[in-house]
């Protein structure tokens, strides 16, 4: 299993799904789904590409 905690990628990614969880988000449809996916892929893209 690739060691991502030092990017810090991976454990920004399940923090916003377990804070999302924890708020009880419900994605309502696609569209949620879709920008929080993106947003999610944005975050992880910034995080990794900062050496």
């Amino acid at each position: 299993m690739p060691d991502y905690n030092n990017k810090g990628g991976a454990r920004i990614l399940i923090s916003l799904q377990e804070h999302a969880d924890v708020r009880g988000w419900q994605p309502a449809g696609l569209w949620s789904s879709f920008t929080i996916s993106l947003i999610s892929a944005y975050c992880a893209f910034v995080i990794c590409t900062q050496d």
